[in-house]
C-alpha cells in the first residue's frame, strides 16, 4: 500500500510540475521591398543580316531580328537605341573602309509595362536600306555597324 501511495504521489507531482511552466510570446514582423528590374533574356548580340544588296532593284531592303527582355510586373519601361558607331548626326550608317551606307533602324515597341520574368517582351529591331542608297554605295563586302539598344525603367 505504501508503494501505491508513493507511486500515486509521484504521478501527481509530475502532472503538477508540467503545468507550472511559464511562457511568453512575441510577434515577429517580416518586411520586404521588391525593386524593379529589366533584363535581356540572353547575353548574345542580336544580328540583322541584310544579305547581298543589288543596286539595280527597286524599293527598299528590310530585315529584322527579335530581341527578348523582361521587366518586373507593373513597371513602366522605355526602349531606345543610339545611332550606332558610324552615325553622322542622327543618320545611322553601315561602314566598310570609310565608305558609308545609310540605313534606318526601326524598333517595334518603345514603351510598355513589365509582365514579369515568365512573360518576356519581344522587341523587333528592323533595318531598312533604301534602293537609291544601295545604287550609290561603294561596292564592298563587310559593311557593318553596331547599335546599342537600352531598356530603361
Amino acid at each position: 500500500m505504501k508503494r501505491t501511495l508513493i507511486a500515486a504521489l509521484l504521478s501527481l507531482t509530475t502532472v503538477l510540475a508540467s503545468g507550472t511552466a511559464l511562457a511568453a510570446s512575441k510577434n515577429v514582423q517580416i518586411n520586404a521591398n521588391v525593386v524593379g528590374a529589366c533584363e535581356f533574356v540572353d547575353g548574345q548580340d542580336a544580328t540583322i543580316d541584310m544579305g547581298n544588296l543589288s543596286g539595280n532593284g527597286s524599293g527598299s531592303y528590310l530585315q529584322s531580328a527579335d530581341i527578348h527582355f523582361w521587366c518586373s510586373k507593373g513597371i513602366s519601361y522605355q526602349v531606345s537605341a543610339d545611332h550606332g558607331q558610324h552615325a553622322v548626326g542622327n543618320q545611322n550608317n553601315l561602314e566598310v573602309a570609310g565608305h558609308k551606307l545609310p540605313y534606318e533602324l526601326i524598333l517595334s515597341e518603345v514603351s510598355g509595362t513589365g509582365r514579369g520574368i515568365d512573360l518576356p517582351q519581344e522587341l523587333r529591331a528592323s533595318a531598312m536600306i533604301h534602293q537609291t542608297d544601295v545604287a550609290n554605295a561603294y561596292v564592298a563586302n563587310g559593311y557593318t555597324d553596331t547599335v546599342v539598344v537600352t531598356v530603361t525603367f
